[in-house]
């Protein structure tokens, strides 16, 4: 296994910028996520790091060293791709030995090879069957094995999982998973689901119009969101901008359009700054009690839709111009929740968390 660092990595398509100095570095024996949107630059950036297209400027080191003059087969990469791409006249034991009699591998090396990766991932007794004859669950699971089994210094998956229905990606990610952690294989990882990558990254890179925009574990991610782009992609909190009116005793009083909102801070800010605090729809209450000194901050919302997920429901609504949501496992307030109702939230001001860049 090795370190993969792109440092400072453009590329341009005509016009289009994909990537536009590109720099993170994925540790030895880690999984690190490519998280974004559609046409953020993670494939290309895949393709960069497999040495299938060269970059404008910029580098991509293996273990410190530069890899751009060598070719895709010097670079000992396997690629998982978007689409499962199995040799259909080959059966699932013979796709998963094809990179090794290429590189001449003695026949009981091979053989012992598939059955380790097999077993691995639960196909050992499928490997008599032709990919027609497999699931698309058992057929990504071959592929995974496929590129895994000249052992790749660096495994690089683009959507692995996309093709497949809830219940099989979540199986087949927590079997990627537990790959990675037996094999210390360093794996970067493509995927626009942010489930998917919070479940299984070690690190996320974050991409949008081929920028970094937030490097950093799940936690921090979702704990300490950089900037207005990640808070509003991943979805998880509720963004109130204001203006400090007081400041005393770590404590700042905050102007929300003729609301006010008592908020911790770490450090003094000026008085009159603006500021963006965040609030996780999991730590907002429906109906608090003005009592529970708890919830130190109660404001009134529109309740817009009420979605019942199962264990918990989702409860969205306006307040002033902005977008509230709301996480809950209180299903007694379900049947009361009606579009245009107006309802009481409130919010602890020991969870709230401030925008890195306000």
């Amino acid at each position: 296994m090795v370190s993969v660092t792109l440092d400072g990595v453009t590329k341009r398509f005509g016009d289009v910028v994909a990537l536009n100095k590109v720099s993170f570095t994925a540790e030895h024996g880690n999984l690190v996520v490519l998280l974004g949107p559609s046409g953020c630059g993670k494939t290309t950036t895949l393709r960069i790091i497999a040495g299938f297209i060269n970059p404008d400027s910029g580098d991509v080191l293996f273990d410190g060293v530069s890899v751009l003059d060598k070719p895709p087969k010097d670079r000992n990469i396997g690629f998982v791709f978007q689409t499962i791409a199995l040799f259909p006249h080959m059966t699932a034991f013979e796709n998963i030995a094809f990179g090794l009699e290429t590189r001449n591998w003695e026949k009981q090396r091979i053989k012992t090879r598939v059955l380790e990766l097999a077993k691995l991932f639960h196909i050992d007794t499928l490997l008599d069957r032709y990919p027609r004859e497999l699931s698309v669950g058992q057929q990504q699971r071959v592929a995974i094995a496929r590129a895994l089994a000249p052992n790749p210094n660096v495994l690089l998956l683009d959507e692995p999982l996309s093709a497949l229905d809830v219940n099989l990606r979540d199986e087949l990610k927590l079997e990627i998973k537990k790959v990675q952690e037996k094999l210390k294989t360093t794996m970067i990882y493509v995927t626009h689901d942010l489930t998917e990558a919070f479940s299984i990254g070690n690190k996320i890179v974050i991409l949008k119009d081929g920028e970094v925009q937030q490097i950093g574990s799940p936690l921090e991610i979702y704990y300490s969101p950089k900037n207005r782009f990640v808070v509003d992609f991943l979805q998880v909190t509720n963004m109130f901008t204001g203006e400090i009116k007081e400041f005393s005793d770590k404590y700042a009083v905050i102007d929300v359009n003729g609301s006010t909102f008592r908020i911790l801070l770490r450090k003094p800010m000026q008085i009159g700054k603006k500021i963006t605090f965040i609030v996780r729809p999991e730590d907002l209450i429906l109906n608090p009690s003005h009592a529970n000194q708890l919830f130190d901050n109660i404001f009134e919302m529109v309740v817009e839709n009420v979605d019942f997920k199962g264990p918990f429901m989702e409860v969205l609504g306006r307040f002033e111009d902005m977008r509230i949501r709301i996480l809950t496992t209180s299903k007694n307030y379900l049947p009361k929740l009606k579009s245009g109702m107006k309802i009481n939230v409130g919010f602890s001001s020991s969870t709230v968390s401030i925008l890195q860049n306000s």
